[in-house]
């Protein structure tokens, strides 16, 4: 335990820990020549770190090993104030360290952050911009849609128009009947009211009376095919509207030689929601196109059929015709498009009733029959379902 080795001089020859007194003087006489061999004043104390050795004041961390083979045990001390002044410039590197890291950190994340910022501002203008645009789009849509209506109200009408002048004659015919049979009894009332009698002339007014019912029907008919529609939607009986539209056209049938099949629900039972106008011109652009279709006919059948599913109104328009090319049905709702002859017709009737159906939501198809003729079916959403059939063959 003696010191023989130190880079403190003053620590030469000195004892770890007290020696006895035999052992010092054995130790001087052989080995140390009258060395003193006094021991040096050491505290230890345990530490995490490891034995805490303080010495003339100083304190030290002890680390030993012992050299076998010689006996000797070196003693490594690290003076504690060097490694406090280590450990805090270690911890004041570290501190700095990662303070710069934490600046470096936050000022990549600011970076970061403004640059997202900036996106986001960007999408927002961007966002804004196409708002504009599809804002205006919609103003445009909207104009548009509000003039394709008006366009598709004049066309009907103009329709309607047309189909009054193609009837002209029929219901020129179907007047003249009744206005040549009132004068007929107008004379006869004279004669008779110069004959005094009394009952002929009543008999003869009554028949005047149901001939101005009848004429007045006719044209109250017109009137109300002719007028123009108030573009709201509105709950329409089906029936009504059918027996309308053949009532205006049936003088038509007599010329033409047509015989009319109908059948048909009972009132308030094929309930639809749309505009009666424009269900009216569905109804006479087929009716029409089926009577056109039949001019060249030996047998000239009209069947119209009212039906209904579970929730669909089913209205079918069959003729006895020569059908529908193959070739121009997947055209044949197209503007413009007509498998008449040239001055026959512009080909809008099949696109209006199209839009028309459309409008209330229903489809319309065409095909050809088994045994001859077109047929054209509308299905439409049904307002009410319970439904009851009537036939009437004319």
């Amino acid at each position: 335990g003696v010191v023989f080795l130190s880079s403190y001089p003053e620590w030469k020859f000195k004892s770890l820990r007290p020696l006895p007194k035999h052992t010092a003087n054995r130790l001087r006489d052989i080995q140390y020549l009258e060395r003193p061999l006094s021991s040096l004043k050491i505290t230890r104390t345990s530490g995490d770190r490891g034995e805490i050795m303080q010495i003339s004041g100083e304190h030290f961390l002890e680390q030993s090993i012992q050299l076998r083979g010689y006996g000797w045990r070196i003693h490594y001390l690290s003076n504690l104030s060097s490694i406090s002044k280590s450990v805090h410039l270690a911890m004041t590197i570290t501190t700095v360290a990662a303070l710069v890291l934490l600046l470096l950190f936050l000022l990549m994340r600011e970076r970061k952050l403004k640059q997202i910022a900036d996106q986001e501002a960007r999408n927002v203008l961007a966002v804004r911009e196409v708002n504009k645009q599809l804002q205006a789009e919609i103003i445009e849509r909207e104009r548009t849609e509000k003039h394709l209506r008006a366009t598709q109200r004049e066309l009907i009408q103009a329709g309607k128009l047309a189909a009054l002048g193609r009837m002209s004659a029929a219901i020129a015919h179907e007047l003249n009947q009744p206005l040549t049979a009132i004068r007929t009894f107008v004379a006869s009332c004279r004669i008779f009211v110069e004959r005094e009698q009394r009952d002929s002339v009543v008999e003869n007014l009554g028949y005047i009376s149901k001939l101005t019912e009848r004429m007045a029907s006719i044209t109250g008919q017109l009137k109300k095919f002719a007028r123009k529609s108030n573009g709201k939607q509105e709950r329409i009986d089906i029936v009504p509207v059918v027996e309308g539209t053949i009532v205006f056209v049936d003088p038509q049938f007599e010329i033409e030689g047509i015989s009319l099949h109908k059948q048909l629900p009972d009132l308030q039972t094929a309930i639809v929601l749309g505009d009666t106008a424009h269900l009216e011109q569905v109804m006479s652009n087929l009716i029409h196109n089926a009577i056109d279709a039949m001019k060249d006919s030996d047998q000239k059948d009209l069947h119209i059929r009212v039906i209904s599913d579970a929730n669909t109104v089913i209205i079918e328009v069959q003729d006895s015709g020569k059908g529908i090319p193959d070739a121009a049905l997947d055209y044949l709702f197209d503007p413009f498009f007509t498998t008449k002859d040239i001055g026959s017709g512009l080909g809008l009737g099949l696109s209006i009733t199209y839009g028309i159906v459309k409008d209330m939501e229903g489809t319309i198809d065409a095909s050809n029959r088994d045994g001859g003729g077109a047929c054209f079916t509308i299905r439409l959403p049904l307002a009410e379902k319970n439904f009851t059939h009537r036939e009437n063959v004319k």
